[in-house]
Parts: structure tokens; sequence; C-alpha cells
């Protein structure tokens, strides 16, 4: 056991930490392989993060240039994204985005001043100021803010003058503390940019340069890797090459065999191969359990131990099996059982490195060994009891037992020493020589005479064997001795956690001690959340919360900050170099003394091998027991050695306090910047404060007066608004000819009455002055309001010129001021404050004296006499349309309208009684499309009859109008009809309107209808698009076709089925509308029927065209008012059916017989039947019988209930070879059986067959149809 965790220490050593440098094989080479690998694992990342191929020379080559700054150079090389992946990878992927700031700086900031630096002045500033500072900068000199602030000041002093010139001169002062105020915010921004930039930029460099030192890092731990592989493959016989590298590393196999090889040559001088390993195995692979039988029985029958090793012989070694054969005593009684046998064979092949070279070794010890014994045994059995009465020979024989097997022991001992045998073959032997021994003294003195016991030859045996491994014991012991020393100097020497410990403690003190806030200024900034203001400084969060109170606390926090910064960036520094330095003496100092460790243990593995063993007393027949094998006990070795993850916590600390003392540095600046800033700012915001104080809500009353004489006037324009837009509305009506009068009339007074407008016109005229007492007041009060606004004006100037300084906002001043200047503005001196109420007065002004106007006219025409009662009705209707309460009394003169028509005979007007349109009799309502229209006309068959029985009654004329006031007489076909004639113009709605005359000109009220004239082809067209965009998405078409309807699921089906096994398209190419029939009034609420042809064509798995016919119906959902269309068959050509199906592929040569009952007999088919397999269903199919009614017409004999079916007539069967495309009834319109018919018949699949009707009977659900049919196909 200790033996395997010996092993385990040390292959552990070998595999992490490096062995010996004096290998064969090339150094170099193994660390080039090394170095390829890494750049190749690089490569195959960022192809896989990039997306493109990237030359690994490329990749190193732009790290360079990150190391030293070369920006520009690295972009020559790899792209951003490349570059950003490749440092991702090495450090993380943080330090990556660095570079999305540093790519293009010039770039954008270039755009930055073109965007801004537009105009003559900020132009003069650029060429003369910036872009000087901007060289100075762009070197990496980039001084504190306060002295470029300085000579900004100095400049705008010197320069002012020229600035502003086109200005007036009033104008002048305030651009110029604008234009400064920019040039200001612009330079800060750029200055703060290029700092930002040399920042982030040496940044980069500690991100690149870690990148190199972790693709070093990667390298070696390749490197360490890779050398263990190549001394394995070097002790196993294998070439060192990339190839055999590569193949140990990934085939598990090959890997176990060189590590069993390996093992091997590391044990003997001798130098086996893969192949020498693996010949051994195939003999014993060729063995079979007869074979391992024999070989245990003879072992056991020679009395010898039939363990795995002695089979192994006994099965390879002829020697050895004939001196076991000639051993041999019983064959039967020597037998092994097959349970035995079976152990063994399962165990054969598992060959431990010792015993492979005792294999395969030209000498056999344990042979020999046993044969020597075997010639002592051969003397002791020669001796008879004449020879051994005297005592001076039977020591000669003792001798002769006991010397030569302590020789053979010594020889052993001197090939230990010698490093030719292994330890565990040593062991071994000692026990095997102490057995034979033991066994052979003790069948001497059972041949002896009785009490003769050899315990004293047996111990004086054991001590010599005893003093003989005196020199194993010791030289194990030395070179054990000598392996801990090697392990103890290198724990002593790793040291480098206790120095880290040290360092992490002294920075820990010394960071609570002196603490600092890396996010203090963070928490200050602030960007203005109003866009015209250029800022700097931006705040993370709450902007408007910022209170003085704690920014007069914060500068002393910022003042302590500045100087706990200084100290935590002494220290840090010093330190990280401290760090640095001794982990460069630790590593080189660990590895030195690892690679001598390991030298050692692998000259000496066969003096350390299983130490230190440690056996228990032994009892050999009856003898004193005896004392083991014991090697000197070590005193220590406790040590434990982790060199490596000692290295790696050290490297990672040490980056630690890189980026630490990187953030302090930047923070130390920032503070240094920052405390001048935020003293100002306070100041400022103190100032500010105590303008913006300022009531400005004086001005509120004055508004608040204004505000309530225009709501006053305001209520009277809505009342006039009002009246006026019913009135024309009313006229307008009264004037379309299409609207009854009496409808108007009453819509008007129904309107006035809801809106209160029936008011006296008098009444109306009393808002007009109100109007005007309120507009001499406003102009009163806005001359008080003027004075007000100058003072406010001032203070806002004030107020806006110290806001322009603050770039930090503190009390929620930036709200108060944005408050403050929401109350100021628009508040302008001069302005005319009561314009809207002098447009209003004005307005109200017009519509009474256009009332006025209306009034005065009808009252004049009315007061002549009464030429035509029409006209003078007319007149009456204009002034009952008036929303308000006239100046006259409209009744006076609606009884002089009515004494008139007393006095005078008036003959009623005909009546209309009936309007037909394409001999459908119409309502309100029609749908014209150009397929029906004759010569582009639309016909209207009006029908009229006299109200009474004079002749003056009868109907002289019937006119028909479609434009206002203008009307066309209509053709007279008999004494009652009329043929009415109207050009529709394409996509229009219009009401058109017919009136009747008797003969003495006296007209009927108008009918109208609605004529509806589009192109309902096209909306048809659109519809069938959408089918087959759906259909070519994958998207379900069962809405299509009516809902819960047989077509509807089969279609569905098959259509999603196809799509899905077959991927194809659906492309429709040609539209016609071929007939289109409308629907006023229909029960189903059916809007529309129409048919429209298309050709189509179908590609993919799927390839087939041809024409098909859509019977479309579109109806009108009750309630919603939401129109759609269904499509209730298709005829022609199918594009959808079944591309392979279950039927019998011998149908289509047969004549079957059929039978279909609504509800079938035992023996009569069934309801329905599919005749795509021939078999009858329960549910619809194919065809179906219809429930047979005696008492209902239509229904009193067989029927098919359901089917696409064509009745061809009384015609030959036979002679019908093909079935037409066309002319199929509707899926669920059914169709008579007549007995001697022949039909066709489409089914759900698109196939066709055709039947003829042999016999029909029987009634009610027993009524059944017999007929022949044959499938036709397609």
């Amino acid at each position: 056991m200790f033996f395997k965790i010996f092993k385990m220490i040390v292959i552990i050593l070998v595999n992490i930490l490096i062995v010996c440098n004096g290998y064969s094989f090339d150094e170099n080479y193994i660390k080039k392989m090394a170095i390829d690998n890494v750049k190749d694992e690089l490569h195959s990342q960022l192809e896989d993060l990039v997306g493109t191929d990237i030359p690994v020379e490329s990749i190193l080559q732009g790290l360079d240039h990150l190391y030293y700054g070369e920006i520009k150079k690295a972009k020559l090389v790899l792209t951003e994204e490349a570059l950003k992946q490749l440092i991702g990878v090495l450090v993380g992927s943080s330090a990556g985005t660095i570079l999305t700031t540093l790519w293009d700086i010039d770039k954008a900031i270039f755009t930055s001043i073109q965007k801004w630096g537009e105009d003559q002045d900020r132009k003069i500033f650029y060429e003369s100021f910036l872009k000087e500072q901007i060289k100075i900068w762009k070197t990496g000199n980039v001084p504190k803010w306060q002295v470029v602030a300085a000579q900004l000041n100095n400049w705008f002093n010197e320069n002012e003058f020229f600035l502003g010139r086109i200005k007036l001169y009033s104008e002048r002062k305030t651009w110029a503390e604008t234009l400064k105020s920019e040039m200001w915010a612009k330079t800060l921004e750029i200055h703060t940019k290029y700092k930002k930039y040399f920042y982030l930029k040496k940044k980069l460099q500690e991100a690149a340069k870690r990148a190199k030192e972790n693709f070093e890092w990667k390298v070696l731990l390749v490197h360490i890797n890779y050398k263990k592989i190549a001394r394995l493959l070097e002790l196993a016989q294998e070439k060192v090459t990339k190839e055999n590298i590569e193949k140990y590393q990934k085939n598990k196999n090959y890997r176990i065999l060189v590590n069993r090889v390996a093992h091997i040559n590391s044990l003997t001088k001798q130098r086996f191969t893969i192949n020498d390993y693996l010949k051994l195995l195939k003999r014993f692979d060729k063995v079979n359990l007869k074979q391992i039988k024999e070989a245990i029985s003879s072992l056991q029958g020679a009395q010898l131990p039939a363990n795995l090793q002695n089979i192994r012989f006994y099965l390879t070694d002829f020697r050895y099996k004939s001196f076991v054969d000639k051993l041999r005593k019983d064959k039967k009684e020597s037998e092994a059982s097959d349970d035995t046998v079976k152990k063994v064979a399962s165990s054969l092949m598992n060959i431990k490195s010792n015993e492979f070279i005792e294999l395969v070794s030209n000498s056999n010890k344990s042979l020999t060994l046993l044969e020597l014994v075997n010639q002592i045994n051969d003397r002791i059995k020669n001796i008879t009891k004449n020879n051994i009465k005297n005592g001076t020979q039977i020591q000669i024989k003792v001798s002769t037992i006991v010397n030569p097997l302590i020789n053979y022991y010594r020889e052993s001992v001197s090939n230990y020493l010698a490093n030719e045998i292994s330890f565990s073959t040593l062991i071994n032997t000692r026990h095997k020589i102490l057995q034979y021994c033991s066994d052979l003294l003790f069948e001497y003195q059972n041949i002896l005479e009785k009490g003769a016991i050899y315990s004293d030859v047996f111990n004086e045996f054991v001590k010599q064997i005893l003093y003989l491994e005196k020199d194993v014991v010791n030289i194990r012991y030395e070179k054990f001795e000598q392996y801990i020393a090697l392990k103890k100097e290198i724990c002593n020497n790793d040291n480098i956690l206790e120095k880290l410990g040290k360092i992490q403690k002294e920075i820990a003190e010394l960071q609570k001690e002196n603490s600092v806030d890396l996010g203090l200024i963070k928490l200050l900034k602030a960007e203005p959340p109003f866009e015209h203001d250029t800022r700097s400084f931006k705040l993370l969060s709450g902007w408007d919360k910022l209170s003085s109170d704690y920014v007069k606390k914060t500068i002393p926090k910022i003042e302590k900050n500045i100087n706990n910064l200084n100290i935590n960036i002494k220290t840090i520094s010093l330190k990280s170099s401290y760090l640095k330095s001794e982990l460069q003496k630790y590593y080189l100092k660990e590895v030195s003394l690892i690679d001598k460790l390991n030298n050692f243990y692998i000259e000496n593995s066969n003096f350390l091998d299983g130490f230190p063993l440690i056996q228990g007393s032994i009892l050999f027949n009856g003898f004193d027991s005896v004392q083991g094998y014991n090697d000197k006990r070590l005193i220590d070795d406790s040590c434990k050695i982790d060199v490596l993850n000692h290295y790696k916590v050290a490297v990672n600390k040490l980056t630690e306090f890189e980026n630490r003392l990187f953030d302090l540095q930047l923070a130390l600046s920032e503070n240094k910047e920052y405390l001048p800033f935020i003293e100002s700012q306070l100041k400022y915001n103190e100032s500010l404060n105590s303008l913006i104080s300022y009531d400005t809500d004086k001005d509120l009353k004055y508004l608040k007066q204004i505000q309530e004489y225009e709501k006053e006037s305001d209520n009277a324009s809505l009342l006039f608004s009002k009246i006026d837009n019913l009135y024309e509305r009313g006229l307008k009506d009264l004037n379309s000819n299409f609207i009854p009068y009496e409808d108007v009339i009453k819509y008007v007074k129904n309107e006035s009455i809801k809106n209160k407008l029936n008011i006296p016109f008098s009444a109306l005229k009393g808002f007009v002055d109100k109007t005007e007492t309120n507009f001499n007041k406003c102009k009163e009060v806005n001359q008080k309001n003027d004075i007000l606004y100058k003072e406010i004006n001032f203070l806002r100037d004030s107020t806006i010129n110290l806001a322009k300084n603050i770039k930090l906002w503190m009390d929620g001043n930036h709200n108060r001021f944005s408050g403050f200047l929401n109350v100021t503005s628009g508040k302008k001196a001069g302005e005319n404050r009561c314009l809207s109420l002098e447009n209003k007065l004005i307005w109200q002004r017009e519509f009474i004296d256009k009332y006025e106007k209306i009034q005065n006219d009808l009252v004049v025409e009315l007061s002549k006499p009464i030429n035509s009662a029409y006209n003078y009705q007319q007149l009456i209707y204009k002034a009952e349309i008036l929303p308000f309460i006239p100046i006259f009394d409209i009744n006076q003169y609606k009884q002089k309208l009515a004494n008139y028509i007393k006095n005078t005979t008036v003959y009623s007007a005909p009546k209309i009684d009936s309007i037909y349109y394409n001999k459908r009799k119409v309502y309100e309502r029609v749908r014209v499309s150009p397929i029906n229209l004759e010569n582009g006309e639309v016909k209207f068959v009006v029908d009229v009859s006299s109200t009474c029985a004079d002749e003056k009654c009868k109907p002289k004329e019937v006119s028909i109008s479609y434009e206002k006031n203008k009307w066309k007489r209509c053709k007279k076909v008999s004494n009652n009809r009329f043929v009415c004639i109207y050009k529709p113009k394409i996509n229009s709605g219009v009401y058109v309107a017919f009136v009747a005359k008797n003969l003495t000109n006296n007209a009927s009220k108008e009918r109208f209808i609605n004529v509806v004239y589009k192109d309902y082809g096209e909306n048809l067209t659109k519809y069938l698009k959408s089918f087959e965009n759906d259909y070519n998405r994958g998207k379900s078409i069962y809405n299509y076709f009516p809902r819960g309807s047989t077509i509807a699921e089969n279609y569905s089906l098959i259509a999603d089925k196809n799509r899905k096994e077959y991927p194809h398209k659906l492309v429709f190419q040609k539209f016609r509308l071929l007939n289109f029939k409308d629907f006023e009034k229909d029960v189903d609420n059916t809007i529309y029927k129409a048919k429209v042809s298309t050709t189509w064509k179908l590609s993919g798995k799927i390839n087939k065209n041809g024409s098909s016919i859509f019977n479309i119906d579109c109806y009108e959902s009750i309630g919603t008012q939401k129109k759609f269309c269904k499509i209730k068959q298709i005829e022609g050509d199918t594009f959808i059916f079944e591309v392979k199906n279950n039927r019998n592929k011998n149908i289509t040569k047969q004549v079957k017989i059929g039978i279909i009952s609504h509800v079938p007999g035992k023996k009569k088919g069934g309801y329905s039947i599919d005749f795509e397999t021939g078999k009858y269903f329960n549910s619809e199919k194919d065809l179906a019988a219809g429930f047979v009614n005696p008492k209902v017409k239509g229904y009193d004999k067989p029927y098919f209930n359901v089917g696409n079916i064509k009745d061809m007539g009384v015609i030959n069967f036979k002679a019908l070879k093909s079935c037409p495309k066309y002319g199929y009834s509707d899926y669920y319109s059914g169709m008579r059986a007549i007995e001697r018919h022949v039909y066709c018949v489409r089914t759900l699949e698109g196939n066709y067959v055709k039947i003829e009707v042999l016999e029909t009977g029987g009634s009610m659900e027993k009524a059944y149809i017999k007929f022949r049919w044959q499938f036709l196909g397609r």
C-alpha cells in the first residue's frame, strides 16, 4: 500500500513540476512545440469569437504593439474586435473593453470639433488656441485643468474685441459671454478625453503586459507537460515527435501502454518496446481454459505455489514446464476446479512491471532456485539410515542443505546492490529461500532418527540472511535520507506565501489607518438634464438631490482623501516592486531544486522503491518465528511540495496590487483637480439660491383677470360656432336632394334643444356687447402687467449669466432654476395679451351681421305672394332650420302656405313600388363589379303605380339623379315600368336618387339606392394572395374554409403534412373574376358570392402546375359589421393532394360495387366511402348517403348527402375515361341519386372517381344507394 502511495507522489511531482534536463530528446524542439500549441489554441479561440481566420503571427504582433502603446500600429495588424477578444482571452473581458474608448479618439475629437466649430468666431478660437493645445496634449503632456482654464481666459481677454463682429453692438456683450461659456465647455470636454485616453492607454499597456505574461505562463505549463510526456515516450522506446505527443494526449489506450512500458524500463537496464509488451499479452490472449487448468494442476501436483506468475512461467517457459511436470506426483488428485481456472484466466494478462521483466528475461531466477532446491532434495532422499549413524556425516549433509541457499541469496543481494534486479524481486527471493530452507530441514529431520531437531541450524540460517541484508537496509536508508533532504530544501525555500502574507498584512494595516474613498468624486459629478448646456461632470444618480451641506462636509473628506491616497500609492508601489523581485528569485530557485529532486529519484528509484518496508514475523514449519524484512524508519517526511499553486497565488496577488495602484493614481489625479472646482461651485450655488428666491407670482392676478375675460368670450364664441355649424349642415342636407326635408328639420330641432341653442336672436346680440366690455377692461390690465415684466426680465438675465458657471447643482437649485426659467419665460413687456379677445369680438360681430341678413332676406321672400307651393315650401324649410329663435314668426307663413294649398287643386304624385337590378329586387344598397356591367352601365328597372283614380295621377316620367341637382329622365318601357341607366365610377360609393312625376308634374318622395362600384376581383386576388403567403410560411389554412367543415379539416391536414414532409412553394400566377353575385338581405349574412380562376405552380419536393376555380362566399359579421370571406369549393386541378397514401395499388384497375346508407345494416357497406382507400366510415368522406323523409320535397328520394359531384347523365360507364375538372357541386349541397345515371366525384384529395347508380331504395335511415365505381386518379 505504501509503495502505491509513494509512487503516486512521485508521479504527481513529475507531472506538475518538470523532469530533469539530462534527457536525450531535443529540449528546444519540445519548447517550440509548446509555443506552437498555445498559439494554435489562441488562434482557434479568436477565430470562434471574431468569425474570421487571423494569422497567429499577426495576433502576437498586435499584442506587442499594445504592450509598447503603439495603438495605431496595432490597428494596421488586427481589427479592433480581434484585439479586444485577444486581450479578453488572455486577461479578461473587462480589459478588452478599454480598446473601445482608445480606438478612434482622433476621429471622435475631430468630429466633435467639426460639429461645434461651424461659425466664424468658433473657427477663430479653434485655429488660434484649441488646435495648438491639442497638438501638445497628443504627445501625452496633458496639464491640470486649472492651467488650461487660465490660458483660455488670457486668450479670450486678448481676442474679445475681434469676436461677434457681425452682431449688433448692443448684442455683442451677451454673445461674448455665451461664446466664452461654450469655449470653456468644449475645451474641458476635449481636455478630459485626452486625460482619459492616456490613463486608459497606460492601463491597456498593463493589460497587454499581463497578456504577454499569461501567454508565457501558458507556454511554460504546456512545456512542462510536454517534457513529461517526452520522457515517458523515450523510456517506452517511442519517438519523441509532435504526432506521438498529441497521440499520447488524445488516445487513452496509447497513453496506458506508454506509461506501463516506461515504468517497466525504469526498473531495469534492459529496454523493452510497446511491441514487446503487446507480444507477451497476445501470447496469453491465445491461452485457453484447458491449458490454464493443466498449469494449475501441474504446479499443485509438484507441490509448488500455483500463483499467477508461476502459471505464466509454466505457459511460456518450456524448461520451467518440463521441470514442473517432472516433479508432479499424481495427476488425478491435483486437478484444479473450474472456478479457480476462470478466476486465473481473468487475471492472467494483468502483469505487473517486475513480473513482465521476469517473464521476458533470459534468466529465470525462479527456475534456477527451484532447480537448486530440487538438487538438494534429491541428496536428502539418497541418505539411508546406515549412512547417518555417524554425527559428522550428518553435519556435512546439513551444510549441504543450507550453504547453497545462502550463496543464492548472497548473489541476489549483490544483484540488487548492482541495480540488476528490483527490490520486490529481492523480497520475493528472501521469502522463498526461507520457505525452502524450512521445508528441506523439516523433511530431512523426518528421515533421521526420532528426536533430531534442527532449530539451531534454521536460526543460524536466518542470522546469515539478516547479515546479508545489512548492506541493502543501509543503502536504502541512505538514499531515502538524501531524497528527504532534497524535499526539505524545496519546502524550506517555499516561503513566498509567508512573504506575501506579511505584505498583505502591512497593506491592510496601512489601508485601515489611511482609508481612501475611490467613489467620493463620482458621487458628486453631475450631468445637466437639459440638452443645450454642455458640461463635463456627470452625476451617476440623483443630480437634483445634492445638498450644499453635504458638499461642505465633503470638502475636508477630499483633502483627507488626497493625503491618504499619496500614502497608499507610495506604500503599495514599494511592496509591489519587492514582491515582483522575490517572485523571480523564488521561481528560479524552486524550479532548479525540483529538477535536482527528480533527477535523484530517477537515478535511485530501485533503492527508494517501497521505502520503508516493515514486515512482521513469519512462522515456517514449526521452527521459531522469523523476523520479516525491515527498513530503518524515516524520522520526518512531512514536507508537501505545492510550489506551482503558491507561485500562481502570489502572481495573482501581485496583479491585484498593480491594479489597485493604478486605480489609486487615477483617483489622486481626480481628487486634486476636483477640489478647487467643487469649492467654486459651492459659491455659485449660494449666489444663485438668493436670486431665484424672488417672488415671480405677482403677475398671476393680472393674468387671471385676462383669463376670466377670455373665458366669458369663449363661451359666447362656442355657442355661436355650434349655431353656425348646425345651420350650414341643415342647409347642405336640404340642397342634397338625398335626405328627406322632414328628416333634416327634425335633426336640426333635436340638436338645437340638445345643445341649448334655441334662444332668441336678441340674446345672442347681448353676448357680443358683453365681449366688447371685457375687451376694454383687458387693455387696462395688460398695461399694468408690462411694468412688472420689465423687472422680472432683468432678474432673469442676471440669473442665467450666473447659472452658466454652475456645473454642479446643489440643494435642488437646478429644479428651482428650471422652474424659475419656466415661470419667467415668455414674460415679455409690450406684448398684446388682449389680441385673442379682440379677434373673438370681431368674429362675433360678423356672426350677428350674417344671421341678421339671412333673417331679413327670408322675411322679404316669404312676404311675397305665392306662385309655386313647392318653392314657397323650400323657403319655409330654410327658416325652420335656423337653430335659434328668429326675429319673425314662422307659423304665420306656414298658415299662408296651407291656405294657398287649400284653395288650389293638387294631384298626388305616383308611388315607386320596386327597383330591380339584374332581375333582383334591391332595397338600400347594391354592389357592382366590372364583370356585372354592360358597356360600363348599371341598368335599374323601376316599377311605379298611381296613387289616385284620376287620369292626371298616372305616372308620366321617372328620373334618376347621381349628381347634385342634376336629373336624367329614364326610358319608359310600359305604363308602369321604366329603365334607368347609371354609369358609375370605379372605386366609388354613390347614393342614386329616383323620383316619379304625374301628368301635373307633381313629384313623389325620392328613393335612394347606395351603389358601391369596386373591382371585387382585385379584393379577391388580395385574399387569395394572402392564402398563398400563409401557405408558403407554413401557417394553417383551416380558417380560409368554412369553420367545422370537412373540406376545411381535410385540406388543412393534407397541406400540413405535405409542407412538413415535402417542402415546396405555391405560386398563384393569373387571376380572373368569372362570376360576381351581390346579396343584400341574405339569411346567413352573405354579402356576395364570386368565382375566381387562377393558374398555379408547385415547386420544390413537389413539382406540379395546373388551374383551379375558387368558389368564394363573403359575409358580414352580425354586430361588428366586419367582413370576411371563405372558400366554399376548389374546382379543377388541385394543389392540395396526398403525395403518398395508403390506398390499394390495384384499386384503379378494378370496378367495385359500393353501398352507402344513412344508417347501414350489417352487410350494407357504410354511411360514407373513402375512394382513396376503398373503406367505409361513419364520418363524412368523399361520398355519403342522406336521410330520406317522404314528407319533405327534395329529400323524399335517396340522395347523396355530401360530396363534390357532377351528374354526367345516362352514358356508357366504360366509355367514360376521364372526368371534367369543373362544374362540381358544393360539398354540402347534396344531389339526387338517379338510377342508371353516371356521376363524376372529386375526392377530398383531388383525385377523380366515376360511379354508376345501380339501385336505390328504402326510406328514412334505411334508405340506400348501390353503385359501381372505378378510381380514375388525377
